[in-house]
């Protein structure tokens, strides 16, 4: 019998028949990666570790039985159309959780270094992440990956879901229902499903039912007809197809930036964290005197990068009036017939927020303007804004797609913000030896200039938020500089 140490293969805890599960519209319209997210431990002595791993594979097997999707691989539907997918499932599937040690390994920092630097994730990609994370996704790939590492004093769990399959908020809950079964395995009670009920065949239907739309209507202005394989949201057969797209667009993104007079360089990654009372006291000077124009704590947060990103560059816009800053929003509750949230799928909507950059660049009005611009998108959502974006991309030629437009991309006054704070990873415990995370991180990639990225990290349990950045090395420099944010913010690490 092979060692549960060289035997990565886990099946699910109960039998699930083979079968094929056709994915609905939004998921074939999602982005074709799988985000990876990092889980610290600090862990004493290997056996501890090895019983971690253990556990973590049972916790993994009932959690592939609570939903079986997820032994599956992705493939192009009945229709052969790769904006039709679907998910086939084979009677003996599994899925690897892979592990390593390499606790010898001198580059990898030990864990109290880890800790003592604020968790960076400096070169840490190739080694840690699980080996069909590092590719691109194809045809045939899994529904998800993961790998356990041992290093120097602690652990860290590298796991990833498809995005075809689990928008954020799926994400979030498979791993909290991940957590959940390995804590009932390391406390000895038996099998039972977590995950709550939900007619998926039914909503997937739902969800890929739209109406009559006018073919003619104009795109949101950060959308763009690109050629589909050079799209974000294409499934490519293979591997070598993937990486000759990936190239093509990233060299017409290069040369636009070289044109503009830009300097490619390596994205820089910062974490910042805010404390309760710092974020109080950020809504606070974000919020209006009219009580009629109510904001978020998150309206806030994304309003203080947004505002101060744009401070700093200044009179740099290129003859651009206005910034938008994109986010998606869960709409699981706010569509006509919602979608319960224990749902397994994508239920996102893209939107923009706008504001005039002589309002985002003013020191006095700034926050102010870009706080309650990201509330007046939130509370401007519609459904048939988002039914028309589903429409324009099943209507279009099968070599055309919509895609994030290179303009909107690459304008250094643009942001993208990203809200993963109801997240639970900081939260959820994992049974013994491990338990509650120690820090969690995700591995992205950044573009070589253009519009910044923020990302709200899950939070923590005492309220505080970490919050990533990735922009060019002189607006990190210029934030370190800039007195107002740091008012509110508190420097953890950087790395590239």
């Amino acid at each position: 019998m092979p060692s549960i140490l060289t035997d990565f293969n886990v099946r699910p805890y109960e039998d699930v028949p083979a079968q094929i599960i056709e994915l609905s519209v939004p998921d074939a319209a999602a982005p074709k990666h799988c985000p990876i997210q990092l889980l610290y431990w600090p862990v004493e002595g290997k056996s501890n570790f090895i019983r971690g791993y253990e556990n973590l594979k049972d916790g993994l097997s009932r959690l592939l039985a609570d939903v079986p999707v997820l032994v599956g691989r992705l493939e192009r539907g009945s229709k052969g159309d790769p904006r039709y997918l679907a998910v086939t499932i084979s009677s003996d599937a599994s899925v690897e959780l892979e592990y390593e040690d390499i606790s010898a390994d001198d580059t990898i920092a030990s864990y109290d270094d880890l800790v003592r630097n604020g968790f960076p994730t400096t070169g840490f990609k190739d080694i840690v992440s699980p080996k069909m994370s590092l590719g691109p996704m194809v045809e045939g790939s899994p529904m998800m990956c993961a790998k356990l590492n041992l290093i120097k004093g602690g652990a860290i769990l590298a796991y990833g879901f498809s995005h075809v399959l689990a928008d954020g908020w799926a994400n979030s809950e498979l791993g909290r229902l991940w957590a959940l079964h390995a804590a009932h395995v390391s406390q000895g009670i038996g099998f039972e499903r977590q995950k709550a009920a939900t007619p998926d065949d039914e909503i997937r239907r739902q969800l890929s039912t739209l109406p009559d739309f006018d073919a003619d209507a104009p795109l949101d202005a950060f959308l763009q007809i690109t050629p589909s394989e050079e799209a974000t949201n294409f499934l490519h057969k293979d591997v070598l197809a993937a990486e000759k797209a990936k190239k093509k667009a990233r060299e017409k993104m290069m040369a636009t930036l070289l044109a503009a007079g830009e300097v490619p360089e390596l994205p820089r990654f910062t974490f910042w964290r805010f404390t309760p009372e710092k974020l109080k006291e950020l809504k606070q000077a974000a919020t209006s005197s009219d009580a009629s124009k109510w904001i978020s704590t998150m309206d806030a947060l994304a309003g203080l990068f947004w505002s101060r990103i744009a401070r700093i560059q200044g009179q740099s816009s290129n003859g651009h009036q206005q910034s938008r800053c994109i986010f998606a929003l869960d709409i699981r509750r706010r569509l006509q017939q919602p979608v319960p949230l224990a749902y397994v799928g994508n239920v996102f909507s893209p939107v923009d927020a706008i504001c005039p950059l002589d309002e985002l660049e003013s020191d006095s009005l700034g926050l102010k303007a870009a706080a309650q611009s990201m509330r007046q998108a939130n509370k401007g959502w519609t459904q048939p804004r988002w039914e028309a974006w589903l429409n324009k991309i099943m209507s279009l030629p099968l070599d055309q797609t919509l895609d994030t437009s290179q303009e909107f991309r690459l304008q250094k006054h643009n942001m993208y913000f990203n809200d993963y704070s109801a997240f639970q990873l900081n939260t959820a415990s994992w049974g013994a030896p491990f338990g509650q995370p120690a820090r969690t991180r995700c591995l992205r990639s950044g573009l070589a200039g253009g519009a910044a990225g923020v990302w709200v990290c899950p939070k923590f349990p005492d309220g505080s938020l970490e919050v990533w950045l990735t922009s060019t090395a002189a607006i990190q420099k210029s934030l370190f500089e800039d007195a107002t944010f740091n008012r509110y913010a508190e420097f953890v690490c950087q790395y590239t």
